[in-house]
């Protein structure tokens, strides 16, 4: 899944200022120009609303994006199929797929900024893409008719009564705000599968949320006092976040990481070893140096083997006692999926964890596909904190040059 956080005044780099949009989470997808629109699909033609529309440009340039069907003319009863984020924290984080039909090719109150789909939309997906069989957009998922205000009104309760932005609004927001847009002719029909398969590489969950809680991954990391930074030494952002029995968010400290490749001399009859060195530091707590490497498991498989160890002489809980495991995630405070890993303690400080057999594969490709790690601590006066750090642009080539074949 691709993530991302914002802030709810869109005030933040990277991000076009635009209204106030609303905290929450909303789906959106990529454009050629390597630009998200987050809230489109709330703020297009009356009678449905007008909220913000916020633009938000990648820093880092994807090759896959977004391609608008250019003909034939859509047509009720054609089949639609959406790729989106809905209800967060309850349904799948790695996105959700559905099937429907072009019911109408106008919305609520005859509104022919819209198009009425019979296709399931929940909190979360509006934003999302609408696509037809080919994997081209039609549309933009907008919203269903509320249940509630619909049985006061009419006696009755919607069923399937859903809608999506149409391709004519779409075109004209790209085209007023000078965003390019590829067309082309929707001529191939796809499996729903495959159509998923190409938006899961174009499709976003953004989090929108209040700017005091915004981290974004291209924030400066925290480079510490009386360190003088190195010629060609890339310092990515480390955050160390602690519980606080007196503010229920907990606190943050800005720290940096530097990645580095290392490598070992080669055993009798082998090739010389790699492994990828983090330096982490983070002002006035926390010094730590993570270290991954590979070894070769019982079952014949390559598993992941990372040490960590922690230097906490300026932090004002203690030793640290346990370090349980490692997650990885999308962004800074996205939430992370587990590595499986076992924890063995080394020495005061010092912790061991090692791949699980049978889970390298899964392993690897959360490391290959998360841009952020989460080591979890607990300090020796019982209170618990996460290291998040980013790779960054420097981790993810030393990441590449030291573990992947």
């Amino acid at each position: 899944m691709n993530d991302m956080e914002i802030g709810a005044d869109c005030g933040v780099a990277g991000v076009r200022r635009g209204r106030k949009l609303a905290t929450g989470r909303v789906a959106a997808f990529l454009f050629r120009a390597g630009l998200l629109i987050a809230g489109f699909a709330c703020g297009v033609g009356a009678p449905m609303g007008a909220k913000a529309q916020t633009i938000v440009r990648l820093r880092q340039k994807s090759p896959h994006f977004a391609v608008l069907r250019s003909l034939p003319e859509l047509r009720a009863g054609d089949s639609v199929i959406t790729y989106g984020f809905p209800l967060p924290g309850m349904l799948a984080l790695e996105g959700n797929l559905t099937i429907g039909y072009v019911s109408a090719l106008r919305g609520a109150l005859d509104n022919p900024n819209y198009i009425q789909i019979t296709t399931p939309i929940q909190p979360g997906s509006s934003g999302g893409a609408l696509l037809d069989t080919s994997g081209h957009v039609i549309g933009v998922v907008a919203k269903r008719l509320n249940p509630g205000n619909s049985f006061q009104t009419a006696g009755e309760m919607p069923q399937l009564a859903n809608f999506a932005v149409g391709l004519d609004m779409l075109r004209h927001f790209l085209n007023k705000n000078k965003i390019p847009l590829t067309e082309r002719d929707s001529k191939q029909e796809l499996r729903p599968a495959d159509v998923g398969d190409q938006a899961r590489l174009f499709s976003y969950s953004i989090r929108c949320v209040p700017n005091d809680a915004v981290f974004m991954t291209a924030v400066p990391a925290e480079i510490p006092n009386g360190t003088k930074p190195a010629a060609g030494v890339a310092y990515e952002r480390a955050v160390l976040f602690e519980e606080d029995p007196a503010n229920a968010w907990g606190r943050s400290f800005a720290g940096s990481v530097t990645w580095r490749v290392e490598t070992l001399p080669p055993e009798a009859g082998r090739s010389p070893e790699m492994r990828l060195l983090g330096d982490i530091r983070i002002p006035g707590h926390v010094h730590a140096v993570l270290t991954i490497g590979r070894n070769s498991g019982a079952d014949g498989q390559t598993n992941h083997r990372f040490e960590i160890t922690f230097d906490t002489t300026e932090s004002p809980h203690g030793d640290i006692v346990s370090a349980p495991g490692i997650l990885m995630k999308l962004s800074e405070r996205a939430q992370g999926i587990p590595i499986m890993v076992r924890t063995t303690p080394t020495r005061p400080g010092s912790f061991v964890l090692s791949g699980i057999e049978g889970h390298n594969q899964q392993n690897l490709k959360l490391l290959k596909e998360r841009a952020w790690f989460d080591l979890p601590i607990v300090y020796r006066d019982g209170r618990r904190a996460i290291v998040a750090l980013a790779k960054g642009t420097s981790g993810l080539r030393a990441f590449n040059e030291a573990l992947i074949d």
